[in-house]
């Protein structure tokens, strides 16, 4: 796979009938994926309900509580912005990553917080460990949210098709093992985090990109408004100097380049790879 160190482009260069070709492929591919997977998740509840009892997934719905709630911010559009950016830098990309990355985190760490109450609200103790196992799922989403970005870019539908169902199968796979076992809802919990284990190292595999540190240089405030405008995060912003700018936004702004940083223990690759879009 190709790297290149320019801003990256690549669709502004392909030609408009290739493109229609490759977004009427993209959404065939889409169709048939989102068919085989509904096929798959409803095959799996069926084996899943004839081993497990009703309060096993009972303690599941009650953990979701929490989880589905923090996952509607979990993307923080960012991923939207990368994909509508004309101009993709490797500087930009790689300030976002770490975003969602610290996103992640925040989301990881506020699902353990919540933990206690969610057990002490239910008056069931067996949903604080289980709470907190499926807490990390929220950092393994932010660290593949920007490569799978990417491949949206490169209009690369069908590798994106694979890695949702082999995360997929994968998770089913644990589940019903796990379910076989009697290890009771741990077999949910189990699935739930499985999946996006797979996801995400499937993601890293088919883009190789490792990013570099942010930057507050890097020019990613409009991106931001953009994502800040498509999250389900609620739409509140700040007004300073006559333009209205997000929280997300106000807190990129005022990282200090100057400070030390954790990802200085990243390699200085901060180019993006040159990925073509699938051809079948």
């Amino acid at each position: 796979m190709a790297v290149t160190s320019k801003p990256e482009n690549h669709l502004s260069a392909t030609p408009i009938a290739e493109l229609k070709q490759r977004s009427v492929r993209g959404g065939l591919v889409s169709l048939l994926s989102q068919g085989g997977l509904f096929v798959l998740q409803t095959g799996t509840a069926i084996v899943l309900a004839r081993i497990l009892s009703p309060e096993d997934f009972g303690l599941q719905g009650m953990v979701f509580v929490i989880v589905g709630f923090l996952n509607l911010f979990r993307d923080a559009g960012l991923s939207v912005a990368s994909i509508q950016q004309q101009v993709l830098t490797p500087g930009q990309i790689s300030t976002l990553f770490w975003i969602n990355v610290a996103v992640g985190a925040l989301l990881t760490t506020a699902a353990i917080a919540m933990a206690p109450v969610l057990a002490a609200f239910y008056k069931e103790p067996r949903l604080l460990s289980m709470t907190i196992a499926s807490a990390p799922v929220f950092f393994l989403n932010g660290l593949a949210m920007q490569h799978r970005a990417l491949l949206g870019r490169a209009m690369r539908f069908t590798t994106m098709a694979k890695i949702d169902i082999l995360a997929l199968v994968v998770s089913a796979t644990v589940g019903v093992g796990m379910a076989l076992q009697e290890f009771g809802y741990w077999s949910l919990v189990g699935m739930a985090v499985s999946g996006p284990i797979v996801s995400a190292a499937a993601a890293w595999i088919a883009v190789p990109w490792i990013p570099g540190r942010p930057t507050r240089a890097a020019g990613v405030d409009s991106m931001l408004r953009i994502g800040g405008n498509g999250s389900g995060a609620p739409r509140r912003s700040v007004s300073t100097a006559g333009r209205t700018r997000s929280p997300v936004s106000q807190w990129s702004s005022s990282m200090d380049r100057s400070a030390p940083s954790p990802f200085r223990r990243w390699p200085a690759r901060r180019t993006i790879p040159s990925v073509s879009a699938d051809r079948s």
